[in-house]
């Protein structure tokens, strides 16, 4: 669904990303890793079109993403910001409207399959209770909700998500995580970024560590995470916990090195 190949992006003088590749493919979770600074961000800002690379190629659905208009990659890709930044006064259900967007012209009004699509999100990420909610009434995790909302109501086969679960609380962090892999089971392909390394090896079909702007390992989290990668990636020691058949259940970090 995404092919990226040598991918280079920087600020100025600083490389920001320095030849980055990897796929995504259908019905799958990518999870990108890394510490503050690793170039996650920016990574999924190019991969969404927001940035333009410097060096290299992204493909979306087979086609270069430059070939892409604005509209038509939003026909394609949605984006699930960390934040919905401040400012914003609208109701729940016209912040998912929004993602109907990209499919009506300026002056045109929501038809009824509009409609029916904003309803099947909503009612999918259960905030269909909050319609007539202002967005600055309701929790994070309810915000989150909204989010993914949009992103559904947008009927896109690619999800690019940025720190999903950043700033919620352990439950909400769950269920964000079930409501993403409940979504990956429909066949769309995922592409986000965590800071949780426990959440990304429980839920991610695949892993990418990224580090100073270049992909350390990439691969099922039971291959790429282990003591080395955390140690030479995050720079700490860390005890893996992995039951009889080698899965990890649980990563403790332990000292910095």
């Amino acid at each position: 669904m995404i092919s990226v190949k040598d991918l280079k992006f920087s600020y100025g003088d600083f490389n920001v990303i320095d030849g980055v590749s990897f796929v995504l493919n259908r019905g799958e979770i990518l999870g990108i890793l890394g510490p503050n600074g690793s170039g996650k961000t920016t990574l999924i800002k190019l991969v969404g079109g927001i940035l333009k690379k410097k060096e290299g190629k992204i493909e979306i659905l087979g086609k270069e993403i430059e070939k892409y208009s604005r509209k038509e990659l939003a026909r394609k890709i949605a984006m699930v910001p960390s934040d919905l930044g401040a400012g914003f006064d609208f109701t729940v259900y016209d912040m998912v409207a929004m993602g109907r967007y990209p499919y009506i012209g300026f002056f045109d009004t929501l038809t009824l399959r509009d409609f029916d699509l904003i309803e099947k999100a909503m009612l999918a990420t259960g905030i269909n209770n909050l319609s007539r909610h202002s967005v600055r009434e309701i929790s994070g995790g309810e915000r989150q909700r909204m989010l993914i909302a949009r992103a559904l109501a947008q009927n896109t086969e690619i999800l690019l998500m940025d720190e999903p679960t950043s700033n919620l609380d352990l439950k909400f962090q769950v269920e964000i995580m079930e409501l993403i892999e409940n979504i990956r089971k429909t066949g769309r392909g995922i592409l986000l970024t965590m800071h949780d390394v426990n959440m990304a090896v429980r839920y991610c079909t695949r892993v990418a560590l990224l580090s100073k702007g270049k992909i350390f390992s990439i691969g099922p989290p039971d291959k790429v995470i282990n003591e080395n990668s955390i140690v030479e990636v995050y720079g700490v020691s860390g005890k893996i916990i992995r039951n009889g058949d080698g899965k990890i259940v649980y990563i403790l970090p332990e000292k910095i090195q």
